[in-house]
This record gives structure tokens, C-alpha cells and sequence, in this order.
């Protein structure tokens, strides 16, 4: 499924405008091709679950709302592992190339478990409370975008 057809999809089955904007998925699709990404810890079911799928990544995505999993999970390809969570309880995790905190508040949580177990993490909304919340706890991690965007992608300074 294409880009394009994924969006149609999307706007065609739900009314709710919260999903991953083309702009800021045109900027973690290219650190995911530049960073030769392979595998995906996703908080938030979506239009980012279809995409990475059409990059044929290893997707492991977590919800929190049961009914909006079952629909992206029938939407979907098959390719992607889903599980509802509580975004409260730290589940056991293997290691990633990506995370991406884009669920539900509060995500605090989805931040912990991307740094421990993805090497590289984008955070989508990254403005106002979210950034001012989450830019103090990245200062081991240098942002790898142009910082000036709502999808911000952070790598550790070590790497």
C-alpha cells in the first residue's frame, strides 16, 4: 500500500484528525532510510503502524484503546505485533532501532522505555508541554533533525 493510499484510508475510515502528518512522516522516513532502521517500538496504533509497514519494518505497537487497535490491526498487513497496554506498566521490551512516542498522555512511560530499548527515538508533537517537558531529559542525546520540527529524532551523543 503507498503512501498516498494509506492517507486515503486513514481520512476514509476515521473523523479523528490526531494522526502522523505526511510533513513529519516525509522527515522520520528519511532518518529511517539514512539510518538503515529495521525495527520499530511504536506507542500510539496508526497511520505511522501502516506506513512502517510499507517500509516492511519489524513493528512492535503498543495502544491503549482497545477498539482503535482492532481497527488498525484489520487495516493492517499482519506485518506488525500489537498490544494493549495500560501506559503505565513498563512491559518487557527486546531492543529496537526506532521508538517512537507518539501515544496517549501522560508519556513519560513511552520516553523511558524508547531510551532503554530503541537506539534511535523521534518524538511526534515535540512543542509546547511536550517539548518542555521531555527536551531537559534528552540532554544525552543529540537531536538529529533540523530542531525546528514537530518530529524531533534524537540519537545519543555516544553513538
Amino acid at each position: 500500500m503507498s503512501e498516498r493510499s494509506v492517507y486515503r484510508l486513514w481520512h476514509n475510515t476515521f473523523k479523528d484528525h490526531r494522526y502522523l502528518r505526511q510533513q513529519r512522516w516525509r522527515i522520520l522516513k528519511d532518518f529511517i532510510k539514512r539510518l538503515e532502521i529495521t525495527s520499530v517500538l511504536e506507542f500510539g496504533s496508526g497511520v505511522s503502524t501502516l506506513l512502517f509497514e510499507d517500509l516492511g519494518l519489524k513493528i512492535h505497537s503498543f495502544e491503549t484503546n482497545e477498539d482503535y487497535m482492532k481497527v488498525v490491526k484489520n487495516l493492517s498487513r499482519g506485518k506488525a505485533e500489537f498490544r494493549l497496554w495500560d501506559n503505565k506498566t513498563a512491559p518487557e521490551l527486546d531492543h529496537y532501532d526506532l521508538g517512537l512516542v507518539d501515544g496517549d498522555l501522560p508519556r513519560q512511560l513511552q520516553l523511558d522505555l524508547c531510551k532503554e530499548h530503541a537506539k534511535t527515538v523521534a518524538i511526534d508533537d515535540f512543542a509546547g508541554g511536550i517539548k518542555g517537558r521531555f527536551e531537559q531529559q534528552m540532554t544525552d542525546y543529540s537531536r538529529l533533525d533540523c530542531g525546528k520540527t514537530f518530529m524531533a529524532v534524537f540519537e545519543p551523543k555516544s553513538v
